[in-house]
């Protein structure tokens, strides 16, 4: 596989505004208990955005790894309550990139539906 070099005059200048927004987001977590995301694939950014962001944001202790209908990997960044999220399909091409600001992603909960079956299961 050939890296590609990343070349910071590439970039379109998003990311210090993003940083401010997420500033924010986690103000409005603490004080609020409101979670923001931050959908990536929407924003103009380029490759050379992301490396910077990734960089400055960088990985925290906790990762996790979700394989339904393709695989998602998700991690707190080293700034706290700072998620990054990204999916992949089944050809395992990225589709989705979210930064989400909340204590832990809802992607990561348990659902009460599944909760209720798997106490039935036991129950049996």
């Amino acid at each position: 596989m050939t890296t590609i070099p990343i070349h910071p005059e590439h970039t379109t200048g998003n990311v210090s505004p993003l940083l401010n927004e997420i500033r924010h987001a986690i103000q409005k977590l603490l004080e609020h208990n409101e979670p923001t995301c931050i959908d990536l694939n929407s924003l103009p950014f380029s490759p050379a955005d992301e490396h910077v962001l990734r960089e400055h944001l960088g990985q925290g202790e906790i990762k996790a790894e979700l394989n339904s209908l393709g695989i998602s990997h998700i991690w707190e960044t080293q700034i706290s309550g700072v998620w990054w999220v990204e999916h992949f399909n089944a050809e395992n091409q990225k589709t989705n990139q979210y930064l989400e600001i909340t204590w832990i992603p809802d992607i990561l909960k348990s659902q009460k539906d599944d909760i209720k079956e798997s106490l039935a299961r036991l129950a049996n």
